[in-house]
């Protein structure tokens, strides 16, 4: 590592701790830089952020999955309950396997205790099914999302038809 790493990686923890570049830039000789070259090492402390946030969700689910289970595994082989137990429920709420069963609409047990009654539901159906975005019995979040992604394809050409 350079030390020009090491001043970034300085950067990345001050700005994901709140600390404004006004801030830092105050503090340019604490980092032995320019005020030129602190702000081109803030934009790259900034691009490494944006980088870091850019991840594959079921990438990070799978990554999740297989160490937790491997926490289980070891705390097994050394007989450590406590801590094969807490693995097992980080698993059970990564799985949603506390979510409770989800219904032919497919909705769950979080989005009922959200207050969404079984009448609203049944009314968002109905504006929907008419659509014809799938068969009849798919869950209607699946509606929902196919409605959204063909308002998204078609929003922007309204726009343009509009003006």
């Amino acid at each position: 590592m350079t030390a020009h790493d090491d001043t970034v990686n300085r950067l990345v923890v001050l700005l994901i701790s709140n600390v404004t570049p006004a801030v830092i830039e105050e503090k340019a000789d604490d980092f032995g830089l320019t005020p030129k070259q602190l702000k081109v090492a803030i934009s790259e402390a900034r691009r490494r952020i944006t980088l870091a946030a850019d991840f594959h969700r079921d990438t990070e689910i799978g990554t999740a999955y297989v160490r937790l289970n491997e926490l289980f595994r070891r705390s097994l082989e050394i007989q450590d309950a406590k801590t094969a137990l807490a693995a097992q429920r980080e698993l059970n709420k990564l799985l949603r396997l506390y979510d409770g069963p989800t219904t032919a609409d497919g909705i769950g047990a979080p989005e009922r205790a959200g207050g969404v009654d079984a009448s609203e539901l049944q009314a968002i159906r109905e504006h929907l099914e008419p659509l014809a975005l799938g068969p009849a019995d798919y869950p209607l979040r699946e509606l929902a999302r196919i409605a959204a992604e063909r308002l998204r394809t078609v929003a922007p050409q309204i726009a343009k038809e509009d003006t």
